[in-house]
């Protein structure tokens, strides 16, 4: 019965008549506003069969929700939401909704107590359990040289607590280019080497950061009587540039410690061999 016809039945009862029409009316009405605000937020329910696989399926919906083709849909069991089929709507037909199934959860069917629900795009679901490919390799994974273990992180470095090495650790000396002026670079390497070929001048370097500490390898080429001057940031004892050995081929070490970023604590040990 309508809820017109209802509510004409109740203007022209009276008394305890007005009553079970009342009554029968505010049923009715909020029967039919629960199927329309259900219609409103794309919930319905279907009693269809089917199984928890992918591929186009087709639910006869137990009320009409307004979506066409396009619209992305979950239908889940009402009595094992985990248990759920996803897909996008590719024909509508009266109640009648056909949707092309893409990704599920759950196994088995038939099953007929669907709830079927608004839904946006969704990603694949991942894989769980067991680790079935790593790296490129499939199949039982055994760690390989290049794999990140769990012993590397538990042995990992890190940068803000203190740390007792059990190893050896070294860095690599790079090579400074010769020239009238060098200027090391303290950002590629805290360890270089150069061979003079002429009279030169060793600059500030550049990115200085207090803390940085290191050493720079001198060579005399096979002439020899090179020197090295240096630039306003180079701090010595005494406040005195300290002289190259110059003989041919010999080498000197020069240590050094970056106090700021304008200033370098630095000592030569002259003549090593």
């Amino acid at each position: 019965m309508s809820i017109e016809t209802l509510l004409n039945a109740l203007l022209a009862k009276r008394g305890q008549d007005y009553f079970a029409e009342f009554k029968a009316f505010t049923e009715a009405l909020l029967a039919d506003n629960a199927a329309l605000l259900t219609q409103a937020l794309g919930a319905t329910t279907s009693a269809s069969p089917h199984s928890v696989s992918t591929g186009s399926k087709t639910f006869a919906m137990a009320e009409a929700i307004p979506y066409g083709p396009g619209a992305f849909v979950l239908i889940a069991r009402a009595s094992d939401p985990a248990t759920w089929l996803f897909g996008q709507v590719t024909a509508r037909s009266g109640a009648d909704l056909t949707v092309n199934v893409t990704l599920v959860d759950g196994a088995g069917g038939s099953f007929s107590d669907w709830a079927i629900t608004a839904s946006g795009p969704r990603g694949a679901k991942g894989a769980t359990g067991d680790v079935a490919s790593f790296n490129g390799r499939t199949g039982a994974v055994t760690p390989q040289s290049g794999d990140y273990t769990a012993a590397m992180v538990t042995n990992s470095a890190a940068v803000n607590v203190a740390q007792t090495f059990t190893a050896a650790q070294r860095g690599a000396i790079a090579a400074l280019a010769d020239g009238a002026t060098i200027t090391p670079d303290f950002a590629v390497a805290n360890f270089f080497t150069v061979t003079l070929g002429g009279n030169r001048t060793l600059a500030n370097p550049a990115n200085l950061v207090p803390g940085q500490s290191g050493s720079i390898i001198v060579r005399q080429d096979a002439t020899g009587s090179r020197t090295l001057a240096y630039g306003s940031h180079w701090k010595f004892p005494g406040a005195s540039a300290p002289v190259l050995t110059t003989a041919a081929s010999r080498v000197d070490r020069l240590d050094y410690l970056v106090v700021s970023g304008t200033e370098i604590h630095a000592a030569l040990t002259r003549d090593i061999r």
